[in-house]
């Protein structure tokens, strides 16, 4: 009797890609004399620093499934529309054809990519100081400002930041792998229920509800030398209410165990550019 096992072919979930094959793909999609490709982040994007001898740039993998098309080019188009109104922001680098999006074969299926312009700088959490806080604060409510001002023939197609994605689906996560802690989710499931009776509470209609960065954390804006504020990584980016932004800085910013002083800086920032409104100001929970 053989005591070989054969173990039938198995889906394949998620796959990173050779670099050398990687930098050869780039070379030819982009014209560019890669000289190195190194991954620098494998999260939710895989994201590569590329070395060239036309110069930096940064190279993004979606996942399989994770974006769509229609998804990536909306953030494409945004980002050159924040970089078009004088806001610092990565743009988009466009491949040899003209088109923006390079499409990867992998196991588990198609992924997308972008190449985009390499931005020189170190993180919020790297330098900080309250002015930086004030500067990220004012970039992110001029985002705000102008994402106001698109045109009707910009075709928005992107997540929506509503209640279930910002409670529903993170609760019947925490669910599944605390299942056992049943005093503790029915807390949370309690606490979640005075939450979206506040987030109901706002309207929805410009500016408290536009479009948003939807990741404003310490982790996602790059300060340079000479204090240049840009803000990156627009991967969660779409219609919600704006006050999610500010809530997101201050969430990492007590993860991080920062002063009070900048959550100040950084809400003062936003406030030179806008005024929250008496709903916004009055939101509490109930």
């Amino acid at each position: 009797m053989s005591n070989f096992f054969q173990v039938k072919s198995l889906p394949v979930l998620r796959s990173f890609f050779s670099v050398n094959a990687l930098a050869e793909t780039i070379s030819e999609a982009y014209a560019l004399n890669v000289l190195s490709c190194q991954l620098i982040k494998g999260m939710l994007l895989d994201t590569y620093k590329i070395t060239s001898s036309e110069g930096l740039f940064i190279f993004r993998v979606y996942r399989s499934g994770k974006r769509t098309l229609e998804e990536i080019l909306s953030e494409s188009d945004f980002l050159l529309h924040l970089h078009n109104a004088g806001i610092f922001v990565p743009i988009v680098v466009p491949k040899v054809d003209g088109t923006r999006v390079l499409t990867l074969p992998a196991p588990e299926g198609t992924r997308y990519a972008l190449m985009l312009n390499y931005i020189e700088g170190k993180t919020l959490n790297c330098v900080p100081v309250p002015e930086n806080y004030y500067k990220y604060g004012r970039a992110i409510s001029n985002i705000h400002k102008f994402a106001d001002t698109l045109s009707g023939s910009y075709s928005f197609t992107r997540p929506t930041l509503n209640l279930e994605f910002l409670l529903e689906i993170p609760l019947r996560m925490i669910r599944e792998v605390l299942y056992y802690r049943v005093d503790d989710i029915e807390y949370l499931f309690l606490v979640s229920e005075r939450i979206k009776r506040t987030i109901l509470s706002l309207s929805a209609t410009s500016p408290v509800y536009g479009i948003c960065h939807g990741d404003v954390d310490c982790s996602n804006v790059l300060i340079s030398t000479d204090g240049k504020i840009t803000p990156i990584d627009f991967d969660f980016f779409g219609l919600g209410w704006r006050t999610y932004d500010i809530a997101s800085f201050y969430a990492d910013s007590r993860y991080l165990k920062l002063p009070l002083e900048a959550r100040q800086a950084f809400l003062e920032g936003y406030l030179e550019i806008r005024l929250l409104t008496n709903e916004e100001k009055q939101a509490r929970l109930s």
